[in-house]
């Protein structure tokens, strides 16, 4: 009795095994197909890059036009400010009342 179980219990773990095999096998496969087709997609994949002089005269075209912050552009970042605290507190507060309803269900 405990031989045939035994003998059951090893043919079973022997199927399994194989099973785990070939999936990985197959896995694998499909994993190097799926690199082969991005290789050949980016063999077909052909950058410009932009002239660096043409780059540093952007940037400096928009620092240039950029002008220095104001009182009102300080104030509208304090307000903003106070607006994210009060809204993290108010966020903080929902999972308690969530609990507490809850609670009363």
């Amino acid at each position: 009795m405990n031989e045939t179980l035994l003998g059951a219990t090893l043919a079973g773990n022997m199927m399994l095994m194989f099973m785990l095999w070939l999936s990985n096998r197959e896995t694998k496969n499909e994993i190097l197909l799926f690199k082969e087709k991005i290789d050949n997609s980016m063999a077909n994949i052909e950058v410009e890059l932009p002239d660096i002089d043409e780059l540093r005269e952007e940037i400096l075209s928009v620092m240039g036009s950029m002008n220095t912050p104001s009182i009102v552009d300080h104030l509208g970042g304090v307000f903003a400010q106070i607006a994210h605290a009060k809204l993290a507190r108010n966020m903080q507060a929902i999972p308690e009342e969530l609990q507490q309803f809850d609670n009363d269900v």
